[in-house]
């Protein structure tokens, strides 16, 4: 039947009236799943930390998937006949929220990758031994040795970085995680 047509693939058996009509079921079934799936995962990117999942660069939501809708509403949003004229066809919706997940999977994976390596970056030596040598003060007593005195700073800038007053590492890593993500998505969203 039509249902099986736009699968795209042939099921043996598509003769048989009752194995049809389970099959027609289970298929409904099956979008059902799919549909509830992608509204929880529309629904949890709306409530994240960003929302990032959900951005995009229309002026107007046309995906019957992302406009916040219950499992009902969202169904007769995209298959009621007197439907919107805006709205993506279901399958047209259903593929643009599955690659916005995969686009979400891959900017997401960049960005903490990126974001990792700018903190790893903020703490090598390098960096640091640069960054102390700011805080050495002229009435302060030399330590023995370079070294003691580079180790005494990170102990304290550690116990700095680690107290109730700093949010270094987590203000780094969701600064440069959101400008890389955010560049990445709005790549993708103009790539297709």
């Amino acid at each position: 039947g039509p249902m099986l047509d736009g699968l795209g693939v042939r099921v043996t058996n598509d003769h048989d009236m009752q194995k049809m009509d389970f099959l027609s079921q289970e298929m409904g079934q099956s979008l059902q799943a799919c549909l509830k799936g992608l509204l929880a995962l529309h629904e949890q990117a709306a409530e994240g930390r960003f929302g990032t999942m959900n951005r995009n660069l229309q002026p107007i939501e046309d995906n019957p998937l992302r406009l916040g809708l219950t499992y009902e509403e969202t169904v007769r949003t995209m298959y009621d006949a007197d439907k919107s004229l805006v709205h993506l066809s279901a399958p047209a919706a259903i593929a643009e929220s599955l690659k916005n997940v995969r686009d979400h999977n891959d900017a997401t994976q960049e960005a903490i990758s990126e974001a990792l390596d700018q903190i790893l970056h903020a703490f090598s030596p390098d960096v640091l031994l640069r960054r102390f040598q700011h805080c050495r003060r002229n009435t302060d007593e030399q330590v023995e040795g370079e070294s003691a005195w580079a180790w005494e700073m990170y102990c304290n800038y550690y116990k700095e970085l680690t107290s109730n007053r700093q949010r270094g590492f987590s203000k780094l890593f969701w600064e440069i995680f959101e400008q890389v993500y955010d560049k990445r998505i709005r790549e993708k969203q103009l790539e297709g």
